[in-house]
Order: structure tokens, then sequence, then C-alpha cells
């Protein structure tokens, strides 16, 4: 049963979503693709706003492994409101990505301040791309593992959704879950934006191709979750979903 302090996160952060640009507004769609029971990775957690209101669904019977390798993100937050906690989550300290092993995270800072929220995994990048704009970076180790890697070893059933933002490599973390998108086709809530993943020499044509390989469509939060033929201005997070995984009217 949700506490009320739960309660009242999950209504504060619908509202904010609703209101303010500080919450992602795709949090609203969240009750269209997820059901109590199901299996959720959160994947580049932060503070853990999706973390939460995906544990308030899926509640006590179901799971939201909350991945986030930067231990400092967001962190009094975080445990003020109690995100990353609670009987459905399980907190996990790594990166996810192709190989499994260690890695190097750039972290940018603005000032003195850390901007978590625009870290980006090293491996495979040629140049800071859009995060030139920043003062100075730096660059804090981490360990990795395959999201394939991740899933056996915690003996995962069926995995319903996945959230990735990862600042341009979503496409390395899915690479590395190939098997587990070809047996489970679970929903995917992806951000996507040409600048990042320009930082890994790729262009967003061919992530959805890859995608497309698996069956995968895009489709945007208005209200609903509405099918795009691809990206589309003013959306930077994208939900693909392989056959009937929203409901209708948007829920599924």
């Amino acid at each position: 049963m949700t506490s009320l302090v739960d309660q009242a996160v999950s209504l504060t952060t619908r509202a904010l979503a609703r209101l303010t640009p500080w919450v992602e507004s795709e949090v609203l769609g969240l009750s269209a693709l997820v059901r109590p029971g199901d299996v959720c990775l959160d994947i580049g957690a932060g503070a853990g706003i999706y973390t939460a209101e995906l544990a308030r669904l899926v509640g006590p019977g179901g799971q939201v492994h909350s991945i986030e390798p930067l231990v400092f993100a967001h962190r009094a937050v975080s445990e003020l409101l109690a995100l990353r906690r609670g009987p459905a989550v399980r907190a996990h300290a790594l990166a996810l990505a192709e190989v499994t092993g260690r890695s190097h995270l750039s972290v940018p800072l603005r000032g003195p301040r850390f901007v978590t929220g625009r870290a980006f995994l090293t491996g495979g990048t040629a140049a800071l791309g859009a995060n030139r704009e920043f003062d100075a970076q730096v660059e804090v180790r981490t360990p990795t593992e395959r999201l394939d890697d991740f899933a056996a070893r915690l003996g995962l059933p069926r995995v319903h959704f996945v959230k990735a933002d990862t600042e341009g490599s979503e496409w390395s973390v899915l690479r590395g879950g190939a098997d587990l998108l070809g047996r489970d086709r679970p929903a995917l809530l992806l951000e996507v934006e040409p600048r990042h993943l320009a930082r890994y020499g790729l262009a967003p044509p061919e992530f959805l191709a890859w995608l497309g390989e698996f069956g995968y469509r895009p489709r945007v939060w208005r209200g609903a979750w509405q099918p795009v033929p691809g990206l589309v201005d003013g959306h930077r997070n994208y939900l693909f979903t392989a056959g009937e995984a929203v409901r209708p009217g948007g829920r599924r």
C-alpha cells in the first residue's frame, strides 16, 4: 500500500510535470505503460523522479531497478523525498553500456557546481560535443555492465518497461541488451537528442532504423502517446513500442 508521503510526492511530481518545465511531462504517461507487478528499469535515474513514480505504479509486487552511476547526483533531494527507496526499488551504482568492465563519466561543472544531468560515458566518444559550453569537466570512474548481463545476474523475469536517459549512449545501452529486447519487447522511453548522439558519431536515422529491426516504432506524449514518423520538433523523449504496448486511448 502506498504511504501518504509517497502519494504526496507523486501528486506533487505530476503537478510539476503538468505546470512547469522542471519535471518532464512524459512522467504523466507512465500509467499508460506500467501495471502492478511489472519489472521496470530506470537507467540514468538521477534524483529518482521516474523511479519513484514507477515504484508507485508497480506496487510492492513489482520491481524498479534504479540505475545511476553518480552516487552524488541530486543526493539531497533524493534522500529527503526517499525517491530511490521503497519495497519495490533496488538502487544500482553502475552504468549500463555495450561492454561489461570499467569506464569514465565526464561530469561538467558550471562554476563550482556539478551538472550531473549532463554527464556522459567517455568510451567511444571523440569530443565533448555540446558539453563544451561548460566551464570544466571532471572524470569519474564507474563500473559498466551490459544490460543482458545485468538482467541475467539479477535473475530478472520479463522486463516490461525501460527508461534510459544517458546523454547520447542510449544506443550503447540497448545494444548491450539486444537479447532482452528480442525476448521481452519492453516499452522503451528514451531520450533521443542529435547533439548528444553526435558525440558518439551517431545520427538519429541510424538509431531509429536499428530499433525498427526489433519492431519498435516511436510515439510522443501529447496528453496521450501519439505515433510519430520520426523525430519531431519540441520533443527529446520518445516512447518506442513493439506491437500493442499502449492501452487504447494511450494506455497499454
